[in-house]
C-alpha cells in the first residue's frame, strides 16, 4: 500500500498553551506537572483535537473534504516537543486514510469516507438540558452521575488565535469552535480529569447555523471504563472516551 507524506509537525509548549487558551481544556494530561497523569507519565500529551485539526489542515492542502464522514481513532499518546509525521493512503477511490506517527509508532488514524449517517444520537432539543459555561477549571462532578443527562455549550464571540487557515476557509469558524467545545467537554467535564479520548466520528456537510452544541452522555460501559457521548446542534458527532481513574 503506497503512502504519501502529507507533512510533519513539531508540537511545541507554546502551541500547547495556545490551544489550551482557545479550548479551555486544561486536563492534567496536557500540562506540565510533577505528578503522573492518566497516561502514567509526567510528560504533556498533545490535545487529541489539535492532532485532528492539524491532520485536516495538512489534508486540505491537496485534497477536498466536502460531504464526508471523519472517523478519528486515537491509539497512543503523542508527546510535546516531538516531530510528528502525517501520511495519507487510500484503499479505494472513495476512502482516504491519514496515519499519524511519532517516534516511528502509529499514534492515531483518521478514516475519511463518503457521508454515511451516524448512529442516531436521540438528542431531542426540546428536552431539558444543563447549560455549561466554559471555564478554565474542572466541573467537580462524578462523571458517572452524568449518564442520561444533556449539556449545552454555546459558542462565544471571541476570535480564536490558533492557526488553521484552510479549515477556516473550507468549514468556517463555527467548525473550529465546535471542535474546541468537544475538547473542553471531554477534558474538563465528562469524563473530565481522568479522560483518555479514544474516538470521534462526525460528518462534514452543510452544517446548521446553530451556535451551540448539545452533549448527551449516552452510557458508560463499566467493563472497559468507556463513556459514549452523542453530540448535536451545530453538527452531529459520536464520542468515545475512556475514564482512567489513577
Amino acid at each position: 500500500m503506497k503512502k504519501s507524506l502529507l507533512g510533519t509537525k513539531f508540537f511545541s509548549k507554546e502551541e500547547q498553551k495556545k490551544f489550551s487558551i482557545n479550548s479551555l481544556d486544561y486536563n492534567p494530561a496536557h500540562v506540565f506537572s510533577i505528578k503522573k497523569n492518566q497516561f502514567y507519565t509526567r510528560k504533556p500529551v498533545v490535545h487529541g483535537i489539535n492532532i485532528l485539526l492539524t491532520s485536516l489542515e495538512l489534508y486540505l492542502k491537496k485534497n477536498k473534504a466536502k460531504s464526508v464522514t471523519i472517523d478519528c481513532n486515537f491509539l497512543k499518546p503523542i508527546y510535546l516537543d516531538k516531530i510528528v509525521k502525517f501520511y495519507k493512503y487510500k484503499q479505494n477511490q472513495n476512502e482516504n486514510f491519514i496515519e499519524i506517527k511519532s517516534d516511528g509508532v502509529i499514534c492515531a488514524k483518521i478514516f475519511i469516507s463518503k457521508v454515511d449517517k451516524l448512529t442516531k444520537n436521540n438528542i431531542k432539543e426540546k428536552n431539558k438540558y444543563i447549560f455549561l459555561k466554559k471555564k478554565n477549571e474542572f466541573y467537580k462532578i462524578n462523571p458517572i452521575n452524568l449518564i442520561k443527562k444533556t449539556f449545552k455549550i454555546s459558542f462565544d464571540k471571541k476570535k480564536y488565535t490558533q492557526n488553521y487557515p484552510l479549515i477556516l476557509k473550507h468549514f468556517g469558524e463555527l467548525f473550529c469552535k465546535s471542535m474546541f467545545a468537544v475538547s473542553f467537554f471531554v477534558g474538563m467535564v465528562c469524563p473530565g480529569k481522568y479522560a483518555i479520548f479514544t474516538n470521534l466520528k462526525f460528518e462534514i456537510k452543510k452544517n446548521d447555523k446553530k451556535k451551540y452544541l448539545l452533549f448527551y452522555v449516552k452510557n458508560y460501559d463499566y467493563r472497559i471504563s468507556l463513556f459514549k457521548i452523542f453530540v448535536s446542534g451545530f453538527m452531529k458527532m459520536n464520542i468515545n472516551s475512556f475514564y482512567k481513574h489513577v
